[in-house]
């Protein structure tokens, strides 16, 4: 058991000086600006926070050319280790979209921050009024959410025992994707805070856990499959064939004349939808619909609230119009659309009410096909779109190495 350590720092790389006040951030749009972390503790999480007013007018989402809106203000989020360092596993520990992580806490069952959930309310608007201050937290849960001591310990990025120290890396997403050009309202005055979730370093423990078989190597990572516009035929997303998966989270986005937030399915009537499956090596090895992941999600995810008369629905607005298809009547929705749901290999689909997973037993298994020369994919059939192809953004928590000794039936 570590004593915990937060440090908050304000790195001036994410804090450009001589800005004009009320003038649009020039953050946005840069690519690749990095910080080095100190390395003297190893690291647990990492949490972003984005402070930032609406200046010189009313700011109009450009919801046509970009969903995600303010949401999508950190494009990509990188954390980067050493070279050769931890292998088998990549040098980018975290590579990541902002949005995704948002939906990837809540899918993991960890709870939003009150601010965060006001910009999701915010942003789910078609304008957000001038002078409005918001602030937006990426949480970069590491070490995978519940785990607990000592396990917790060894899946920590042991920076403490390298010779150069990660790298922090940051995209930021242009500002004519995330509102309308020509408009008045700019996003500005952004302050960029990053804080490090670390435990204090102990000779001793890190002797024990090096002489042990050593920390336990990880990434949190996310990727992207396009389903070409005009396709009719069964799709297959390659899972990368590495690692073992903790979780696998899909973040969808309809095509069509403009991308909006729904399922790639090609039927969504109720009791007809389109099923999934998962397949290793050519054969089934479990069947799902993307309506059915959702409750399940929620039965361990917080139900957050910012106000009480509003909840913030991720992917999508609850009460949307909802049209299922075969001539079914258009009307209003009650339920979430499935836009983003996870797989949770770890907790056994429905996790446990927030008790702690012991053991890496409950694992999808990347490895083991890889080495048999076989493949690991989702097979779906996909809506038939024109103009903007379909969208599906996967990715979740790997483990790599040797795992036998956390798979094994204790006494």
């Amino acid at each position: 058991m570590l004593f915990n350590n937060i440090d908050w720092v304000r790195p001036d790389k994410f804090n450009p000086a001589g800005v004009a006040v009320n003038a649009q951030s020039p953050l946005l749009g840069q690519t690749g600006l990095s910080y080095e972390l100190d390395r003297t503790k190893p690291i647990a999480e990492v949490l972003i926070r984005a402070r930032f007013q609406i200046a010189g007018g009313a700011l109009t989402l450009n919801t046509t050319a970009f969903v995600d809106g303010i949401l999508g203000l950190f494009k990509r989020i990188r954390l980067r280790r050493p070279s050769g360092v931890q292998a088998p596993s990549p040098q980018n520990a975290v590579d990541f979209s902002g949005i995704g992580l948002i939906e990837y806490c809540a899918n993991a069952g960890i709870n939003l921050p009150t601010d965060t959930l006001g910009a999701i309310i915010a942003n789910a608007g078609a304008t957000i009024a001038q002078n409005t201050w918001i602030s937006l937290v990426i949480r970069i849960p590491y070490v995978f959410p519940g785990l607990p001591s000592p396990t917790r310990q060894r899946c920590t990025l042991p920076c403490h025992t390298w010779t150069e120290s990660p790298k922090l890396e940051i995209d930021f997403e242009t500002a004519a994707n995330m509102y309308t050009n020509g408009t008045a309202g700019v996003i500005a005055n952004m302050a960029i805070d990053v804080a490090l979730i670390r435990d204090e370093p102990n000779t001793a423990h890190t002797t024990a856990v090096s002489g042990a078989g050593g920390y336990i190597p990880a990434d949190l990572t996310e990727a992207n499959y396009t389903v070409a516009p005009g396709t009719t035929t069964e799709q297959s997303i390659p899972i990368a064939l590495h690692g073992r998966y903790l979780t696998l989270q899909l973040r969808s986005y309809l095509g069509g004349a403009n991308l909006t937030r729904n399922v790639p399915d090609a039927v969504t009537i109720p009791g007809q939808e389109t099923s999934w499956e998962l397949r290793v090596g050519g054969n089934r090895k479990f069947k799902f619909f993307l309506s059915q992941l959702l409750p399940l999600n929620d039965l361990s995810r917080p139900l957050n609230s910012h106000l009480q008369a509003t909840s913030p629905a991720l992917g999508r607005p609850v009460n949307a119009a909802f049209n299922p298809g075969g001539g079914l009547t258009l009307g209003a929705c009650l339920f979430q659309t499935p836009a983003s749901v996870m797989l949770d290999f770890m907790n056994d689909a429905a996790a446990s009410d927030g008790a702690p997973a012991y053991d890496f037993g409950s694992t999808l298994d990347a490895e083991t096909p890889f080495a048999n020369g076989q493949k690991v994919e989702l097979a779906f059939l996909p809506a038939n779109v024109a103009t903007n192809g379909s969208v599906i953004w996967y990715g979740g928590h790997r483990l790599w190495g040797d795992l036998s000794n956390y798979m094994a039936v204790a006494a």
